[in-house]
């Protein structure tokens, strides 16, 4: 969309040069401060869903991936909600199922 002058943030456009466009009057940040949400058990059902995928596609190549993550995300719904060692946990069991897996999270600790 930046390439076509159609930039769905008009307070970060750049030019087809990917060199950064100055506006007369840029946009103001206004920061919203939000409440995290409380902290959650761990609850692995999911897995199990995933894990069937195999029992479906017998011949099915599957390769799982873990989604990048922000920062911010990573602190506030993850570690502030103390869901970190369900999170590597639930990783850890699809990967024993799936024919690859990668990690594209904030920090690969985990699945080569």
């Amino acid at each position: 969309m930046t390439l076509l002058g159609i930039s769905p943030d008009p307070g970060n456009y750049y030019d087809r040069n990917f060199e950064p466009v100055d506006f007369a009057e840029p946009p103001v940040y206004t920061p919203e401060i939000y409440q995290p949400a409380p902290p959650q058990k761990c609850d692995l059902s999911a897995v199990e869903t995933f894990a069937n995928l195999k029992n479906t596609y017998p011949n099915a190549k599957i390769i799982g991936y873990v989604t990048p993550r922000s920062a911010w995300s990573m602190i506030n719904d993850t570690y502030g909600r103390v869901l970190m060692d369900c999170y590597i946990l639930g990783f850890l069991n699809l990967a024993e199922f799936f024919d690859s897996m990668y990690d594209f999270s904030a920090r690969s600790i985990l699945l080569q």
